[in-house]
């Protein structure tokens, strides 16, 4: 089960072009975007889903034709997806949240070929020393994470955080900014306000 606030920061840096999400909140999730990276290549699937006790659980799937994949999840997701750690299960010293009793699930994004792993997507950006990463993030109740501080992650970087975040009922999304202060410290920031300039990106 993936954590809202990251053990492990990632740095995403070849971008794909594609149309911005403009919703942060919504009952009803839809990604429909065209990638190049993907456009040519045969047999192709999107799978939307969550990492659940180290195995991938599929919530909804389309196929890719000609690089173009559209998906929509409901507000009707499975109770049984949702858990309290996602939120709760490791929280910085500093932090407040308005709802410990708030069950969520992030989702993740994945392709396959066939029945082969093909790559993952992911809405991001960088720039100037700066990694954006949009994630998305469906909660049973209405919840507001607040909070400064600083952890050590689990390859030992120093995250120094700023945490202001506001969740609905239903899909929401919110940006992990984060800048390098050295090769062992970092700033990360947890927002609501979706940066300019993020895309998808096919990684593989």
């Amino acid at each position: 089960m993936k954590n809202l606030f990251p053990l492990v920061l990632v740095t995403v840096l070849a971008l794909t072009s594609c149309k911005k999400e403009e919703q942060n909140s919504l009952s009803t999730l839809r990604v429909s975007e065209t990638i190049e990276a993907m456009a040519g290549q045969s047999n192709l699937t999107v799978v939307a889903g969550a990492y659940e006790g180290g195995k991938f659980t599929e919530f909804v799937s389309c196929p890719v034709n000609d690089g173009r994949f559209s998906l929509k999840l409901t507000s009707s997701l499975n109770s049984s997806h949702l858990s309290e750690e996602y939120i709760t299960g490791f929280v910085p010293e500093g932090v407040t949240i308005s709802n410990s009793k708030v069950k969520a699930v992030g989702v993740s994004f994945t392709v396959y070929q066939g029945n082969s792993y093909y790559g993952d997507l992911v809405c991001a950006g960088a720039s100037a020393g700066v990694s954006t990463n949009v994630k998305y993030i469906y909660c049973d109740r209405s919840v507001k994470i607040k909070g400064t501080g600083s952890y050590t992650d689990n390859g030992g970087v120093k995250v120094y955080f700023d945490c202001d975040l506001s969740f609905s009922k239903g899909w929401n999304r919110y940006a992990e900014i984060s800048k390098n202060r050295s090769n062992t410290e970092v700033d990360l920031q947890l927002t609501n306000k979706i940066p300019a300039g993020v895309s998808w990106a096919l990684i593989q």
